[in-house]
């Protein structure tokens, strides 16, 4: 394989794993802002709709979930934003590597 054609890929590859992580820092600004607002929704809706002595229970307790849920997200989503900069960092690596040597850089 030619080695201009091996770094052409690889920089090709650097910048799509590098629009992959932009999107997941997008994504999980979305997960934590829409994860509060929908937490905090759902818990005020559930402590309306059931009788006063357990209102409060009904409002900690959904509140409590939906802030598990979107940590849960918010968690997978960044492992993958990470794992996407690594592949970045890494491709971008291999597409600088001189041309003598296209192998240098592999781990």
């Amino acid at each position: 394989m030619d080695p201009h054609a091996a770094m052409d890929a690889h920089a090709e590859l650097a910048q799509i794993h590098t629009r992959q992580a932009e999107r997941a820092a997008a994504a999980t600004n979305l997960i934590a802002l829409a994860g509060a607002v929908a937490s905090f929704t759902g818990a005020i809706v559930a402590a309306f709709s059931v009788d006063d002595g357990i209102g409060t229970f009904a409002f900690l307790t959904t509140l409590g979930g939906g802030t598990v849920l979107t940590a849960a997200l918010y968690a997978v989503v960044g492992a993958l934003q990470a794992q996407a900069k690594a592949a970045s960092v890494r491709h971008a690596a291999l597409a600088g590597d001189d041309a003598d040597n296209p192998t240098s850089a592999l781990p």
